[in-house]
């Protein structure tokens, strides 16, 4: 059985519905499937009709935000039961607080002295809508349909630049989070460890970290992870006695292609369990490879247009280093 249970529906910020899910699970051969949207249930009981509809098998499951010693996490919940009350309430207040980092965005760009070029509203914002298959979520869209952002990576620049971040908002505690999804009959798993923890000699000891805030399993599949880091995940939760899960992190057409890495349905799964080691060891270094491409872009840009404007404009001398700098700036303004 082929498994992906990690899935966006555009209940959050995919570009699907749960019907459409359930027909490309249908299409590549999934024989199971959850949606994890975003502190959001709303998908349900649409997307278990769905996978009936097609011989599919859903198990109800959520993406939920959380804190753990100051760091943002996100804790899939899976086989949960989607009316239980007190899980619910724990989501609803969740979601409050992710809606309220968009709310909290325009209040701060309203009164900013330096957006005046493209002015916007509390008052605008309360009223605009959107259609959900674009993905993404209010906040994202309507930044880039008053041209304060022209896309995903600079409408998220906004919300640095203004400190906006999952850490400063009162998002529930890991272990709140957990205690929630057991009680509700559930069994709550890290997703995608790689985008906390770098792969190095303290992998261990921070996942250990998580099972004691109450993580009883981890998305060792995962398509950004790399076969070493799913190799130590796998064996610290055989260690540990701890479920091994895998998702594609899929939103559809939204965010499919982030650094030459595809997350769509089915992604995890083919690179790490169908693809063989033989076709694993062309696709990873070609993956390595489309992540370094924008830096060719940019290294090709300095050399060809700034190196060359220099020396016209008489300063020859350290163009080179020049013009690395002034790229590299612009290549660190996002993350200002």
């Amino acid at each position: 059985m082929l498994c992906d249970l990690h899935i966006h529906s555009w209940h959050s910020d995919g570009t699907w519905s749960p019907e459409q899910i359930a027909a490309v699970c249908k299409e590549k051969g999934i024989s199971c499937f959850s949606i994890t949207d975003h502190n959001l249930l709303s998908a349900y009981p649409e997307a278990m009709q769905c996978a009936q509809k097609y011989g599919l098998t859903c198990i109800p499951g959520v993406e939920i935000d959380c804190i753990l010693d100051g760091k943002s996490y996100h804790v899939l919940g899976y086989q949960i039961n989607p009316n239980y009350e007190p899980l619910r309430i724990l989501l609803k207040e969740a979601r409050t607080v992710l809606d309220q980092m968009s709310d909290r965005l325009i209040e701060a760009i309203e009164h900013s002295p330096f957006d005046l070029s493209h002015p916007v509203s509390m008052q605008d914002y309360l009223s605009y809508t959107y259609h959900p298959s674009r993905g993404g979520w209010k906040g994202l869209n309507y930044v880039i349909d008053r041209k304060l952002a022209h896309d995903f990576d600079s409408a998220m620049a906004l919300y640095s630049r203004y400190h906006i971040t999952y850490e400063k908002s009162a998002f529930p505690s890991m272990e709140e989070t957990c205690k929630a999804i057991v009680v509700a009959g559930g069994y709550p798993v890290l997703a995608h460890p790689s985008n906390y923890f770098p792969l190095d000699d303290t992998l261990e000891e921070n996942l250990l970290k998580t099972v004691q805030a109450g993580v009883q399993g981890v998305e060792c599949y995962y398509p950004a992870q790399s076969d070493e880091y799913r190799s130590r995940c796998t064996a610290f939760c055989k260690e540990h006695q701890l479920f091994i899960t895998c998702g594609g992190d899929s939103h559809g057409e939204f965010q499919k292609d982030i650094d030459g890495i595809r997350y769509e349905i089915g992604a995890a799964i083919f690179l790490s369990c169908v693809a063989s080691e033989r076709m694993r060891g062309i696709l990873y270094p070609f993956v390595d490879l489309l992540a370094g491409i924008p830096s060719v872009i940019y290294g090709f840009i300095g050399l060809v247009i700034l190196v060359k404007y220099f020396i016209r404009a008489g300063i020859p001398t350290g163009s080179c280093v020049l013009a690395a700098g002034i790229l590299l700036a612009i290549m660190l303004l996002p993350f200002l």
